[in-house]
């Protein structure tokens, strides 16, 4: 059937989080057909993307031949009745012909029992002759004959009816396992959504999610109400579906009102939006999340004195980066006496937060490096611009955040007035350095190779040139490019950045490899978060659970939302 199929084209096949082979086609079937992989699996050759074995079209045959070998085994439970009586009919046609067999002998002693020939034996021949017994012969009228004969059609039919059994129950139980054995993943996949989700691993939620049937994925949508951006996002819940949901908690009554909340803003529609979040208000009167988006919502408005006085009560009873961020942009959308009034504050908030804490570091920086310059405060200003250059790009990346949050929040871009007051001292390589970083946090990767293509060469410093290079070629993931520039000792070593982003380039090709000197660098400048950053990816990489266990139990305590804790997480819960 399948000789048609490309035998040499190789399959790589995800099941159960793991991937296997590579296989081919014939390798694949073999497989499906010993129950060790199945239909809801996913598998892609070198030309295509992931799809599930039962929606790829060049296992469509198989998948069908199975489905249907399912359905004729159920089908084979109904012929009970008609295999019992196929082995009845040759029984009474037994009983026929035996009957038939005496009744045509005409015999004038019917009323004879049995009828012995005896044999005399002559005295001269006794010694050592064998006397055989004598040959019993019966009429169809014998009871003893009938007795015997009803005996063994009784039997005939109670093994008939055991075998019909065992094949029913044989049929029938392969048929259960199968259904118990689907069931049971389904079960496990549909846990694992909301491990996911609990841990804050919403993507990979939502990509076990879409693996599951429509009615299980039914079930599930209560208890993801938090991530349904990304649901939507996937194509897997619409508003739509939200509106027939009942029996909802307050909780999820509220995330209800959130989401249509969320689309609102989506649309730019804020007095809808705000009607929706009073609403949820009404429902969860005290949560943070509903503030924040509050205060969103203000700024979006340009209600900026709202926005930010909202943001400044919630960070003060949460210290969050986004908090703090948010206080920021609507600060500077205050008039010039309102700032006044507030920069000294915000400074201190900002330089104590920094200090300690790393999520949203690079954009509360940037604001810390503006506000030092406006307060004409220098020490802070080049503290906090070395720093700034000393901080990954897209740090803010790994940390993350709720998915009901208004859309389009805490963007880089939203930065574009402070970038401007920063920039506008700047000179010399410091200003070609600072561009190539503000490319960067956008992602826009053409704009600066670009960049770096047509001012590289104007930089003085050549550990500086050096470490733009990194930069650029850690941004597009150029793992062994980046490694490489370490053999060329044209790198500044005195660079924590550098160290963070050399070590995570050497795990990301090499589990095992030695980071030694990095971490033992970055313990000697106090830089304990990216040196504990380091240590748990390569945990990560290493899948070494029971070391991740203990790690966890004695690190990261100033760390909020950040991913690979999350990560980190799912492997050892």
């Amino acid at each position: 059937m399948y000789l048609e199929k490309n035998l040499e084209k190789k399959w790589l096949v995800k099941s159960e989080n793991k991937i296997l082979g590579p296989y081919n086609f014939d390798q694949i079937v073999d497989l499906m057909r010993k129950k060790q992989i199945t239909m809801i699996d996913e598998v892609r050759d070198p030309e295509t993307r992931w799809l599930y074995i039962r929606e790829n079209a060049e296992y469509k045959n198989i998948v069908e031949e199975i489905r249907k070998e399912i359905d004729s085994k159920q089908e084979n439970t109904k012929t009970y009745q008609s295999i019992s009586k196929s082995f009845d009919d040759p029984m009474l046609k037994t009983k026929t012909d035996i009957n038939n067999q005496f009744t045509d002998i005409n015999l004038e002693t019917k009323d004879i029992s049995f009828v012995n020939e005896e044999l005399s034996i002559p005295s001269e021949t006794a010694v050592g002759v064998r006397v055989e017994k004598a040959k019993v012969y019966g009429v169809q009228t014998d009871e003893a004959v009938q007795t015997k004969l009803n005996i063994f059609s009784n039997k005939i039919v109670l093994a008939t009816i055991a075998a019909v059994v065992l094949v029913v129950s044989s049929v029938g139980g392969y048929v259960y396992i199968q259904k118990r054995n689907l069931q049971k993943q389904e079960e496990d996949l549909a846990l694992q959504v909301k491990k996911y989700k609990y841990l804050g691993l919403y993507q990979k939620a939502v990509d076990a999610f879409t693996k599951l049937p429509d009615t299980t994925q039914k079930k599930l949508i209560p208890d993801l109400l938090e991530i349904f951006p990304l649901l939507d996002a996937a194509g897997q819940v619409k508003s739509e579906d939200i509106k027939t949901l009942t029996n909802l908690s307050t909780e999820q009554r509220s995330n209800v009102e959130l989401i249509y909340f969320w689309e609102s803003m989506q649309q730019q529609n804020y007095g809808q939006a705000q009607e929706f979040l009073v609403k949820a208000t009404t429902l969860q009167p005290g949560s943070l999340l509903i503030k924040e988006n509050e205060a969103l919502l203000y700024y979006k408005k340009g209600q900026f004195l709202n926005s930010f006085n909202i943001f400044k009560s919630i960070f003060g009873a949460e210290k969050n980066g986004r908090y703090l961020l948010g206080m920021v942009l609507s600060f500077y959308g205050l008039s010039n006496l309102e700032r006044s009034q507030f920069s000294k504050d915000l400074l201190s908030s900002l330089d104590k937060y920094t200090s300690t804490y790393f999520d949203y570091k690079k954009e509360l920086l940037l604001a810390q490096i503006s506000l030092a310059l406006e307060t004409n405060n220098e020490l802070l200003y080049k503290i906090s611009l070395k720093q700034f250059f000393n901080t990954p790009c897209q740090l803010s990346a790994h940390f993350t955040k709720p998915s009901l949050l208004a859309p389009n929040s805490y963007l880089w871009k939203d930065m574009n007035e402070i970038k401007a007051i920063v920039q506008k001292p700047l000179f010399g390589d410091d200003v070609i350095l600072f561009q190539l970083h503000d490319y960067l946090e956008q992602g826009q990767l053409s704009a600066a190779t670009e960049h770096l293509s047509n001012n590289i060469s104007r930089v003085a410093n050549f550990q500086v040139r050096e470490q733009m290079n990194l930069l650029l070629y850690n941004s597009q993931n150029r793992s062994r490019e980046v490694v490489a520039l370490e053999k060329g000792n044209k790198l500044d070593m005195n660079s924590e950045l550098n160290h963070l982003i050399l070590a995570l380039n050497q795990i990301e090709l090499d589990e095992n490899v030695s980071v030694e000197p990095h971490l033992q660098f970055l313990a000697s400048k106090q830089q304990v978060f990216f040196r504990d950053w380091l240590v748990l990816e390569q945990l990560i990489k290493k899948n070494s659970a029971a070391e991740i266990k203990s790690f966890l139990k004695e690190h990261f305590i100033t760390t909020q939302n950040f991913g690979p804790v999350f990560t980190a997480k799912s492997l050892v819960n």
